[in-house]
């Protein structure tokens, strides 16, 4: 059952990357691809993928600017969604038990903000303090630092967490 499950996530993660990928060949720069497609992609195969664990979980994107991203920020911004979707799938709710995980993406200026937020249990304490616990969690951090950009951990009603980057190609 763990091999599975591992064989799931390895699953979604390569989804990520060949979403991206497809964005490119069928986009007429191949230099940047529209994100938000991007990123309703990698919700729609978790969605699809992880039906069975999200029961009464409701999992939406909020992208809606016609922005475009290029490839230096494309695959490591859509493995840090697919992270933090995951980690909401696996750790914020008790089984049978209903809630929302919300993706979005916003710009301001010429920075991203990609969020993640759950209505679940929330993240460990040491997390909020700027120590992430888990190998994921730390993978999310080193990823937005390689994209010159910060992570913020936070508990608001559940798990807030935002990655703030520049668009290299600004």
């Amino acid at each position: 059952r763990e091999m599975k499950e591992i064989n799931r996530q390895d699953r979604t993660f390569l989804h990520a990357k060949s979403s991206y990928y497809q964005k490119i060949t069928g986009s007429s720069g191949a230099e940047r691809v529209p994100v938000c497609a991007y990123l309703n992609a990698i919700v729609d195969h978790i969605t699809e993928e992880y039906a069975d664990k999200l029961g009464d979980v409701t999992l939406t994107a909020h992208c809606d600017g016609d922005w475009t991203i290029g490839n230096t920020a494309g695959i490591p911004a859509g493995v840090i969604a697919t992270e933090l979707l995951l980690n909401s799938i696996t750790h914020a709710f008790s089984e049978g038990e209903a809630g929302r995980i919300d993706l979005s993406l916003t710009r301001e200026e010429d920075w991203f903000i990609l969020q993640v937020r759950d209505s679940g249990k929330g993240l460990p304490e040491e997390v909020t303090r700027g120590q992430p616990s888990s190998p994921g969690l730390a993978m999310v951090e080193n990823l937005a630092m390689q994209l010159s950009g910060t992570a913020g951990f936070a508990n608001d009603g559940g798990a807030r967490i935002r990655i703030i980057f520049p668009d290299p190609g600004a």
